[in-house]
């Protein structure tokens, strides 16, 4: 049975007659696949080695022992062996996340290995691998082979994007892949709603199904919700399945909201309104900050990528608009990006506006700087007279050293984190001799370290 949207290609075409010979009549399906170009064949060879690398680094530099976060899972490993884990104690606030699928996922992880958070790590290389693809149909639009997202260049770029190293903080810590499955979740609903014609309803639901996995993922996935409004509302003919959307969204955010411990991580809404220009640097180091460059070098790359972005729609939409519908998938992963870097700078400016190029930020970054590249694939395979390659030219050489030095640096942090992970290791597993600084590196709470350490060495769980 086909599925909803596809059509079917494999019944022949009748023709007016016999065919005259040495015609070549077109069926409703090639017989043979193109053949890939030499060109081709290389760009996908290229576009397999981040994630071969990156791996290798994992498998080099993974240590099994629980770090800072992972500490404050132990109870909920506990209550579960016990058989007195409720759902208030898998949804309840981790700092502003609503955890409960990461935790259902280390939970059962924990169980079936023994808590080796080494697991965890595979399963956000996993989940990095589906993003991944999903970001590939996303840039393949209809799927035709002169899809400006269908480009080898292009494929590569967003294989040395999603598998950089530059998000090294998440590769080597369990307990990001949160994150990752946050990302999953708004590929999925973002590639549900825009493939397939308007009137699909299982695509509409599937996509629903997301974005509520995303909400109880993490903060990060409340917005998926305004990504997929706007998808819906640039489509024509879906006010009703818009109203359904924004309604069940609304609800979300409610029992998301809803509880005691809600009102102790509400966000700091005031900290934008006192400082709005150190807010907005915030934002534009956050969007920079995948690099891994300075805070201020950060903000001037989120403001060149912030222009990549709006300059390329602005060019496709007066040059071409027949292509902004390839466009429209990237503006909803660009808005998803945009409110989570708002968001969390409502809610960290405190610490000042260096703090948006914290390691674990590059994981969201990331989709920007993919959306802002796949923007400008559309926008550069609009024909002008005269053609001039240098534009083109110049922009992938500066997109290749960047990736490159992010790369290496990501490379280089990855190494400086897996040797403190074991030192941390080494520490917790000579609790009786460890001093004080050894076990604040493993949690900033040294009595949470001792419990933690004490019951997973009576179930030896966690390499103990």
């Amino acid at each position: 049975m086909a599925l909803c949207g596809a059509t079917s290609i494999g019944e022949p075409i009748e023709l007016l007659g016999p065919p005259l010979p040495g015609v070549v009549v077109p069926t409703a399906y090639s017989q043979e696949p193109a053949a890939q170009s030499p060109t081709r064949r290389l760009a996908l060879a290229a576009a397999a080695v981040p994630p071969l690398v990156l791996a290798v680094l994992i498998a080099c530099h993974a240590v099994n022992v629980p770090w800072w976060d992972q500490w404050d899972f132990v109870g909920v490993l506990a209550r579960a062996r016990d058989g007195t884990l409720g759902l208030t104690d898998l949804w309840k606030l981790h700092n502003e996340h609503r955890v409960l699928l990461p935790r259902l996922l280390m939970l059962g992880s924990a169980l079936l290995t023994s808590w080796d958070v080494r697991f965890e790590l595979a399963v956000s290389y996993a989940m990095a691998w589906a993003v991944f693809l999903l970001l590939l149909r996303l840039a393949a639009g209809d799927g035709a082979p002169d899809s400006p997202g269908s480009s080898p260049l292009v494929t590569v770029a967003i294989s040395a994007a999603v598998f950089s190293p530059s998000q090294f903080e998440n590769w080597l810590w369990g307990w990001q892949l949160a994150l990752f499955l946050s990302n999953l979740c708004l590929a999925g609903a973002v590639w549900c709603l825009v493939s397939g014609p308007p009137d699909c309803r299982r695509r509409y639901w599937a996509a629903l199904v997301a974005a509520l996995a995303g909400t109880c993922t993490m903060a990060s996935g409340l917005f998926i919700w305004p990504a997929g409004a706007l998808l819906l509302a640039w489509r024509t003919g879906r006010s009703r399945r818009l109203l359904g959307w924004l309604g069940t969204g609304a609800c979300a955010l409610l029992a998301y909201a809803w509880g005691p411990d809600a009102s102790a991580h509400a966000p700091h809404w005031r900290m934008a309104l006192y400082y709005p220009a150190e807010y907005v640097r915030y934002v534009l180091a956050f969007l920079g900050g995948f690099f891994l460059v300075t805070p201020p070098l950060a903000v001037f790359l989120g403001i060149v990528e912030c222009a990549a972005l709006a300059g390329g729609l602005a060019y496709v939409a007066l040059r071409e608009p027949r292509l902004m519908p390839q466009c429209r998938a990237w503006c909803a992963v660009a808005l998803y990006v945009l409110a989570i870097a708002a968001g969390s700078g409502l809610g960290r400016l405190s610490s000042g506006y260096e703090q948006a190029t914290a390691g674990r930020y590059p994981t969201f970054s990331m989709l920007f700087l993919v959306s802002a590249i796949a923007v400008a694939a559309v926008a550069f395979s609009i024909q002008s007279a005269p053609r001039r390659r240098w534009p083109r030219v110049g922009a992938l050489l500066v997109l290749a050293a960047g990736l490159a030095c992010a790369h290496v640096r990501g490379a280089g942090e990855m190494a400086a984190l897996g040797g403190r992970l074991e030192r941390v290791r080494l520490c917790v597993h000579d609790l009786e001799k460890a001093d004080l600084f050894c076990l604040t590196e493993a949690h900033p709470d040294v009595t949470v370290v001792v419990s933690g350490v004490r019951y997973l060495r009576s179930i030896h769980y966690g390499g103990f």
